[in-house]
């Protein structure tokens, strides 16, 4: 190919230069010589249809002599890439160029853009699947993304179109996030408050991308494995996401925001979150009155809806029944009587806005849920008489 190049500029400068001093030009100081002239648009002499054929030739020729340099290299960088296909196939092209930048290898990554320069594929794709990569499939923290994403000046390049990045991100970056990495989620979100700013026009279905982020912020310091795509999607089961990651050091963290939450067709109050949080600390271990007594401090925090919801869960749920002994459920109802009715009578009034009809509801309703479970028992007591008489009889 070095050749050919060196042969075609021969012809072009013989027709343009009286004198032949250029053949004592080193072949590689003659092709610079050429090509040089053809970048400043100087004209060669010579008749017209052999100007243009050497021309040609001359473009042809550097073309594929950079398809070869290419090639090798990225032969040394991936063996596994097929260099003939690589050439002959603009699909596979683009994708091994594409594959070039979803790595944390700057030698790669400059290959790549020297490749898309070469190719004609837009750089902004390359920009794209980069920071595409970085959001979902690298194992970088996320606490290093600005850095490595500004370094390349990833973010700059794409904002130059904010609509577009809005667009590609919700489209091809948010169904692949993990939805309990909240640092990823957070970037994301970051992004689109940036192309918001910028002029973009977004619509998500719940809150800004401003209040994610705020939201965000909060939560990935304090709670582990909360699914927040799932609590923030409407669809899933409010409270059983929140369940799995709601302990007694985030508990107040999750209540001050359960308004932000979906929870059946509204949002959450910080009732339901306590609720949850009791309930949680309740089924943790098997010694009934210890785990009960334990939530007295988020029972305090608890409206009469929520309240008895607990202790029904308690006491009187399927789960209840088949796990925790009919003397302790008893002892766990009368207690929760007990409470509630201290609630009323101010002794210990929370002061939380819950109004008093609410609470003496509350205590009528619980009282009668410890008449049923006493009458359980009364119900066993009589069954064990009846079966011992029957038993006497029949010796």
């Amino acid at each position: 190919l070095h050749f050919a190049l060196y042969y075609y500029s021969v012809q072009l400068l013989a027709g343009s230069c009286v004198s032949r001093c250029f053949y004592q030009l080193p072949p590689a100081s003659l092709i610079q010589c050429v090509l040089q002239m053809k970048r400043s648009g100087k004209e060669f002499q010579g008749e017209g249809n052999s100007v243009a054929e050497f021309t040609e030739q001359i473009d042809s020729t550097l073309k594929q002599l950079a398809n070869f340099t290419y090639a090798r290299k990225l032969k040394q960088l991936d063996s596994s890439i097929d260099t003939s296909q690589f050439v002959s196939d603009e699909d596979y092209r683009k994708e091994t160029i594409f594959e070039l930048v979803r790595s944390e290898s700057d030698e790669n990554y400059d290959t790549a853009l020297s490749l898309a320069t070469h190719y004609a594929v837009p750089k902004r794709q390359l920009y794209f699947v980069y920071l595409a990569w970085i959001l979902t499939e690298s194992t970088s923290s996320s606490s290093v993304f600005p850095t490595k994403l500004d370094k390349r000046g990833t973010p700059s390049h794409l904002l130059e179109n904010p609509s577009e990045l809005s667009r590609n991100l919700q489209e091809s970056v948010y169904p692949r996030l993990p939805g309990c990495d909240l640092g990823r989620l957070c970037y994301y979100y970051t992004l689109l408050q940036s192309c918001e700013e910028r002029g973009a026009k977004i619509k998500l279905k719940l809150h800004s991308p401003e209040t994610h982020v705020r939201l965000l912020k909060k939560l990935r310091t304090s709670v582990q494995g909360l699914d927040y795509k799932q609590l923030m999607s409407e669809e899933g089961d409010s409270e059983a996401i929140l369940r799995a990651a709601i302990s007694s050091a985030n508990g107040h963290v999750l209540a001050k925001m359960a308004g932000k939450f979906p929870y059946m067709g509204d949002f959450m109050t910080e009732c339901v979150v306590y609720r949850i949080l009791c309930e949680k600390l309740f089924w943790k271990d098997t010694g009934w009155i210890d785990q009960y007594e334990a939530c007295q401090e988020f029972m305090e925090r608890l409206d009469g809806e929520n309240l008895k919801a607990f202790v029904m869960d308690a006491v009187a749920s399927l789960r209840a029944i088949e796990e925790v002994a009919l003397h302790s459920r008893i002892e766990i109802a009368k207690r929760a009587v007990r409470f509630a009715r201290q609630r009323v009578s101010g002794k210990e009034k929370s002061g939380r806005g819950f109004s008093d009809e609410d609470l003496r509801s509350t205590v009528e309703e619980l009282n009668f849920v410890l008449k049923h479970v006493r009458s359980l028992n009364e119900s066993l007591l009589s069954d064990w008489a009846n079966s011992e008489n029957e038993i006497g009889r029949a010796v």
